[in-house]
């Protein structure tokens, strides 16, 4: 009857009774559609808090696993550095044991090159003929034997930085330019996981 005052001429109407139970009726329907979003929603807002504890428990997790990687890392590399030291002072010696030996061949060769040739000098400044046939035999067979000596620096090994760490993983590591950081982290080998000691 509103509808007709208001000039709403188009509007059905029925009585308020039975308007009540058919909109009862919808609102049940809805209801169940309602309590079904909800508890859709519920499981989202759960979500949403895991979302939430991860954002503010990860960083330190992540950093305290960053921290302990490089410092395993770090110890690793010091220890092989420290490998490497001991490493360096052990061929070392042994190769100036090795030199020192070449030195005193080579000294004692060209003493003995000296010798021969002051020997063989007396013997040729000599006036006396038999002198010079004796000795200068003798000389002669002195000089025959001792240039026979030969010697050459490739009777020593040398050690360079460069084919001293040629063999080491890190090197290798290092001089390849083609792989990234991350490769050449996992190529030194010294961890397989964060955990690893």
């Amino acid at each position: 009857r509103d509808c007709a005052l208001y000039h709403h001429q188009r509007h059905s109407f029925k009585p308020a009774e039975e308007a009540a139970d058919e909109i009862k009726m919808k609102l049940k329907v809805s209801e169940a559609t309602t309590i079904a979003k909800l508890a859709e929603f519920r499981k989202h807002t759960q979500t949403i808090l895991n979302y939430e504890t991860y954002v503010t428990t990860s960083p330190d997790q992540l950093k305290a696993a960053i921290t302990n990687f490089f410092g395993i890392l770090l110890r690793k590399l010091n220890e092989r550095k420290t490998s490497l030291l001991c490493e360096v002072d052990t061929q070392f010696n042994s190769f100036s044991k090795q030199v020192w030996a070449e030195k005193s061949s080579v000294e004692m060769t060209a003493c003995g090159l000296e010798a021969s040739l002051k020997f063989a000098k007396q013997v040729m400044e000599s006036s006396e003929k038999i002198e010079i046939a004796v000795l200068g035999a003798k000389a002669f067979s002195q000089m025959k034997m001792i240039n026979k000596k030969s010697w050459s620096a490739d009777n020593l090994e040398i050690i360079t930085p460069v084919c001293f760490l040629e063999n080491d993983i890190v090197t290798k590591s290092v001089k390849t330019t083609s792989v990234s950081p991350v490769e050449s982290i996992q190529r030194i080998g010294c961890l397989k996981d964060y955990g690893e000691d």
